[in-house]
């Protein structure tokens, strides 16, 4: 069917996760989250925490009136994941803890997504995050950290702290079904770029 936008057409083809309970679970996310969600019905997507700070992702999944705030957890590495696939959480994304792929040399081929129509905010001082970023609001890094992957988003605020972002030049090629500009052909251009000055 014809979809008005493309958060409609994701609603249609993704894992729907609306359950305040379910919901509940990301609003909280940790190293030590315990819970298993997949679609039997279509297959569109699963994703899973075994309370031993390891996350599976496989297609797409949808919060549905929820949002996402990954808090320090206990596990000294924080969240590894493995598999390919995205999130769009209709609220806002904290990411406060270290997000990574499980084992050496595994990203891009494990790779993950999350997007929002409102703000990504990487709150966690010292830690590293691996993955795909768009939200369409803002941005916003508040803490010395280690991006690798991609930002994009209407507004990148930096803060003062001066993070280390790594592209990774084959992301391109493994990014993954679900991802705003997933197709074979992807075009940055710069509009503007200003750099803030601290006085």
């Amino acid at each position: 069917p014809a979809h008005d936008n493309y958060q409609d057409y994701l609603y249609d083809t993704s894992l729907v996760i609306n359950d305040p309970a379910d919901l509940a679970e990301f609003a909280n996310l940790s190293s030590e989250s315990n819970f298993t969600f997949t679609d039997s019905v279509n297959g569109y997507g699963s994703i899973s925490m075994d309370g031993a700070g390891n996350l599976a992702i496989s297609g797409k999944v949808y919060l549905d009136g929820g949002g996402i705030t990954i808090i320090d957890g206990a596990t000294p590495d924080g969240i590894k994941y493995t598999g390919e696939g995205i999130i769009l959480s209709e609220g806002n994304v904290e990411i406060g803890d270290t997000l990574t792929t499980n084992g050496n040399n595994s990203f891009p081929a494990n790779i993950l997504g999350i997007m929002t129509p409102g703000t990504i905010t990487f709150n966690r001082a010292g830690s590293s995050v691996m993955g795909l970023f768009y939200a369409e609001d803002t941005i916003s890094i508040t803490q010395d950290l280690t991006i690798v992957g991609s930002l994009i988003s209407n507004y990148i605020n930096m803060g003062e702290n001066g993070p280390d972002i790594f592209q990774v030049p084959n992301v391109s090629s493994n990014i993954p079904a679900g991802m705003i500009g997933n197709n074979n052909t992807c075009y940055v251009k710069v509009l503007s770029w200003q750099k803030q000055q601290n006085e």
